[in-house]
């Protein structure tokens, strides 16, 4: 259903280092192949260890938050007006950059209301309220 991802506030710390201070590391590498097998080497016993130590947990893959490629845009936008200001200090340029932060704000708040009530409807729909 969803994406398994690392819960790091409920690893046990203590046990993670203590197992990764068991790992011996060498110091005499010859050549760059002996180098990199054992950065693999290295990384796979990072992720046994954390496997071992840190519990995951499931992400929801409905991401409500995500906002529309518009919006992006916009906010890329805002954001070079605010470098040009940085760079003239024209004060015009700064109310065109405070205009459209204002017309992102309403657009988000928008698109999250508009998003919960689909979600809300779809929800009623499936369960029959």
């Amino acid at each position: 259903m969803g994406r398994k991802v690392y819960n790091y506030s409920g690893a046990n710390w203590l046990s993670f280092r203590s197992l990764m201070n068991g790992i011996q590391l060498v110091s005499d590498i010859p050549d760059i192949a002996t180098l990199d097998r054992m950065v693999r080497e290295y990384t796979d016993n990072i992720r046994k260890v954390a496997n071992k130590t840190i519990s995951l947990k499931t992400i929801n893959p409905f991401r409500y938050n995500e906002l529309p490629a518009y919006v992006a845009e916009l906010i890329k936008g805002r954001n070079r007006l605010r470098k040009q200001f940085q760079r003239t200090r024209d004060q015009d340029v700064r109310r065109e950059a405070n205009t459209l932060t204002s017309c992102i704000r309403k657009t988000i708040l928008k698109h999250r209301n508009d998003t919960y009530n689909d979600r809300l409807t779809q929800a009623m729909d499936l369960y029959g309220s």
